[in-house]
């Protein structure tokens, strides 16, 4: 795995924007979850690249996370059951460094 100058982590052939994921991460952790439009909007990302970012998190990085559906509406949350390989007050106080 490799950090080139755009801050895109690369493992495989899938390419993860590196800050994105942690403040995904961060975000679904400190809400204690989190839909995928809410998600949407911190990331600016569409559905479909919420959801590759968190199966790359999940495959490449040992991220557990979980979408729990609500039982009346098409619609659910994701909650961080573990972590993987990061440390969530490491990502926690990255974000708060680097906060542009």
């Amino acid at each position: 795995m490799t950090i080139n100058q755009r801050n895109k982590l690369r493992s495989g052939t899938a390419r993860v924007d590196a800050r994105l994921l942690l403040v995904a991460l961060d975000h679904i952790a400190s809400q204690g979850g989190v839909g995928n439009p809410e998600l949407q909007d911190v990331t600016g990302l569409s559905r479909a690249s919420v959801h590759r970012l968190i199966a790359n998190a999940q495959d490449q990085y040992g991220v557990k996370v979980t979408y729990k559906r609500y039982s009346f509406a098409e619609s659910g949350e994701y909650t961080i059951d573990d972590w993987g390989v990061f440390d969530h007050q490491k990502v926690r106080a990255y974000l708060r460094r680097n906060n542009d």
